[in-house]
C-alpha cells in the first residue's frame, strides 16, 4: 500500500494527501507510522494539521521532511501535545 500511494504521489505533478491522525476513538499513546513511510518513499514533506477545538483554531505546522524516524515522530508527537482535540481525554500523552 504504501509504494503503491508513493507511486501515484511521484508521477503526479500536483497531489495532495491528508491522513488524519489517532486520538479520535480511543487513547493515544503512539503514532501509525504509514504516513511518514509514505512520505520518505515519495520525497514528500508532512505537513502537521491539528484541529485545536479548546482554542478553535485549524494549526498548521512546518513541513516536515523524513530523516530519521523515532526523531520525526517525536517532532510530530510534540506538535499534537500542544493541540487540544474534540475529545482531549482521548489526546495524545
Amino acid at each position: 500500500m504504501v509504494e503503491q500511494v508513493s507511486a501515484i504521489i511521484r508521477n503526479s505533478d500536483e497531489f495532495i494527501l491528508a491522513i488524519a491522525p489517532e486520538g479520535t476513538r480511543r487513547k493515544v499513546t503512539k503514532l501509525k507510522t504509514g504516513f511518514w513511510y509514505i512520505a520518505r518513499s515519495a520525497g514528500i514533506p508532512i505537513v502537521p494539521v491539528g484541529l485545536d477545538f479548546k482554542k478553535r483554531e485549524v494549526v498548521i505546522g512546518k513541513p516536515l521532511y523524513t530523516t530519521d524516524i523515532d526523531s520525526d515522530i517525536h517532532i510530530l508527537m510534540e506538535f499534537y501535545r500542544g493541540i487540544t482535540g474534540r475529545n482531549p481525554e482521548l489526546g495524545i500523552d
